[in-house]
């Protein structure tokens, strides 16, 4: 499975998108939502991803998941987390 998140913020809010696929690339569900508030990118991008294992649990996916964004310095934090004092 692979899943894709991504989050964006306009004037007040924030919206964020998250699409499941599997491994031929069919859509499995795709979510959205907003919280009516500003944030920084950063923060607005790790809530998408939190939102993004949120649906993985809920859809009870057994097999090996992927998640992607196109957001080096959250990869960065999630790979080196047991040493970032910040998450």
């Amino acid at each position: 499975m692979k899943i894709n998140f991504d989050a964006s913020i306009s004037s007040n809010r924030t919206n964020f998108g998250v699409i499941v696929r599997d491994d031929e690339g069919f859509v499995i569900d795709v979510g959205e939502g907003l919280k009516n508030k500003m944030m920084l990118a950063e923060w607005a991008k790790i809530y998408a991803f939190e939102e993004s294992i949120n649906m993985a649990c809920a859809l009870n996916i057994k097999t090996a998941m992927v998640f992607e964004i196109d957001n080096a310095s959250l990869i960065n934090r999630v790979k080196h987390h047991s040493t970032d004092v910040t998450i």
